[in-house]
């Protein structure tokens, strides 16, 4: 089913002082697909001004399909001059290896990660960082964060889940590096949603990656999907903003910054505006 596309709102400016009482999330629900065990900061952040927040597991992670692979390449980072972690999981999973082994990211190793939670995953398990992408949370942000450091005949692994963009290796082996992805993780479509999740209409969804859509599409009833494809969609790039797009969702908007405060500040300036909750 084709649905039709809204127009793009201009919102006021995020630095613009304070939220007045009237722009607060009261009456408005959102949905946030999320990864199974994933932290649950935003659905308490929406809460704390006034919104409904409904979570629901879209994704499970899971154990690489050769944890033996994953080991040998935690064995030998010695002679790896980068890593490079695009997701929390993958953070997660690689620092279980890393203790249950006994091993250690050498100091003389750089550490990039593809945004402010994947470095604070790093740093919970005691492994620096040098490199963290900000602006954009994908790899066109991290390889801007990457731009200065010279990768002639370097050797850079990637610990991501078991299939992502090309961009990182494509970019970087342009540029004279040797690079490796390294399947850190699985991860899996979870249950299929209850109809009775969508008795009561949403007024935004949260979209973090392709994959969530995916899943939250494949697993929502076909009798709801019309409805989820009609929800406004709040994502963290444009490239994400066009895949949601193209999989026949209604476009909504691209947060400036793809944290936690962006998003609820842009939520508490999209529900002031009367004329864009539908």
């Amino acid at each position: 089913m084709s649905i039709a596309e809204s127009k793009p709102v201009a919102w006021p400016d995020a630095g613009a002082g304070p939220m007045k009482t009237a722009a607060r999330l009261r009456g408005i629900r959102i949905l946030l697909p999320r990864i199974a065990g994933a932290a649950a900061d935003l659905r308490r952040r929406i809460y704390e001004v006034g919104g409904e927040a409904v979570t629901v597991e879209v994704l499970r992670i899971t154990a690489p399909r050769d944890p033996a692979a994953l080991l040998r390449e935690l064995q030998n980072l010695a002679r790896v001059d980068m890593l490079i972690f695009v997701s929390v999981s993958a953070v997660r999973r690689a620092a279980e290896v890393l203790r249950r082994n006994n091993l250690c990211v050498p100091a003389t190793a750089c550490v990039a990660a593809i945004g402010p939670a994947t470095a604070a995953a790093l740093a919970g398990a005691n492994i620096h960082t040098d490199f963290v992408a900000r602006a954009r949370l994908d790899s066109d942000g991290l390889l801007q964060a990457l731009q200065d450091f010279p990768m002639a005949e370097k050797t850079v692994l990637i610990f991501r889940g078991q299939s992502g963009r090309a961009r990182l290796q494509e970019e970087l082996t342009a540029r004279g590096a040797r690079v490796r992805h390294v399947e850190s993780y699985r991860r899996e479509v979870a249950e299929p949603l209850a109809s009775e999740l969508f008795a009561r209409r949403f007024h935004f969804v949260l979209i973090r990656s392709a994959a969530m859509l995916d899943a939250l599409l494949k697993l929502t009833p076909s009798a709801r999907r019309a409805a989820v494809r009609a929800t406004p969609v709040v994502t963290y790039s444009a490239r994400l903003a066009a895949y949601c797009r193209a999989r026949g969702m209604r476009a909504a908007v691209t947060v400036t910054q793809p944290v936690d405060t962006e998003v609820i500040n842009c939520l508490l300036q999209q529900a002031a505006q009367p004329y864009t909750i539908i």
